[in-house]
């Protein structure tokens, strides 16, 4: 019985998903054509497998790389909630009203450098019901790795 080994190296695939005035559009990559990529082209890279997320803040000539495991209080918790906005293209997620929540969505708006009465990349609204979105005035792009 012959087992099939796993893609390594530049065999690997990977998926960039991009958002641009609220339509997605999916592209499959190669290593090196996920290498690339330049976070110059969109507002926003998430790029999962490297644990990064590149910001082109306000004011700004080039994007800053956050790793995520530098980023002081953004967990597991903070990644999901990210993640999945990101997929809604602009639309409300809605959240609950508890502490613990409004605290992940202030250690996201304090990671894309957004404050009270600034909502550059993170909105949120409170009206019908509490919930969340990504402003999609904004490029973002996320990369996975594709598991074959």
């Amino acid at each position: 019985m012959e087992v099939e080994s796993r893609p390594k190296g530049s065999d690997q695939r990977y998926k960039a998903t991009t958002a641009r005035d609220g339509q997605m559009t999916e592209e499959v990559l190669s290593r090196q054509e996920r290498d690339q990529l330049d976070p110059n082209n969109v507002d926003v890279q998430i790029d999962e497998p490297r644990q990064e997320i590149a910001i082109k803040h306000e004011g700004d000539a080039a994007p800053t790389v956050y790793r995520i495991a530098n980023v002081r209080g953004f967990g597991v918790h903070e990644w999901r909630l990210l993640v999945d906005i990101v997929f809604l293209a602009g639309d409300f997620a809605p959240l609950k009203s508890r502490p613990d929540v409004h605290q992940r969505v202030a250690r996201l708006r304090r990671l894309f450098r957004d404050y009270k009465g600034q909502q550059s990349f993170v909105i949120t609204s409170t009206v019908p019901d509490y919930g969340i979105a990504l402003n999609p005035k904004k490029v973002w792009r996320f990369i996975e790795k594709l598991v074959e």
